[in-house]
């Protein structure tokens, strides 16, 4: 489900960074079980709801091995998150990040419910509106 989610997400929005106002990088990972365990709802029931959203990108970084890891690697450089993600690599969640001044605004874990996860969301973009 790990790839599914990244083939998926990875086009969330062509938006650029500065046409984004929360990047939001997902920690994932084909060995992880709380990623397995949630990826189809999260992909479903949360990532569809924002996918046409100007105001996230999402960047999938995929810890699996170290193939992914390269890809991911690629991604976050571009988005200037390099050394965010040096320092982030729990996997199984999502962290919401202003895409203007690259502070972390918020984390959550995958496995917290749907509605947790869209008042992330939704938390993140007013954050960043500040």
């Amino acid at each position: 489900m790990v790839l599914a989610l990244a083939t998926t997400f990875v086009s969330f929005k062509s938006a650029t960074k500065s046409d984004a106002e929360v990047l939001v990088v997902l920690n994932t990972a084909s060995w992880c079980p709380t990623c397995q365990a949630n990826a189809e709802r999260v992909e479903n029931d949360v990532l569809e709801l924002y996918s046409d959203n100007e105001s996230f990108k999402l960047i999938i970084n995929d810890l699996s091995n170290e193939e992914s890891k390269k890809a991911s690697k690629n991604m976050l450089e571009e988005a200037g998150l390099a050394d965010f993600a040096k320092k982030n690599k729990s996997t199984g969640y999502l962290h919401f990040i202003n895409a203007e001044n690259l502070e972390l605004l918020s984390s959550i874990s995958v496995s917290e419910d749907t509605e947790k996860i869209t008042a992330a969301f939704s938390e993140a973009l007013e954050v960043a509106k500040e």
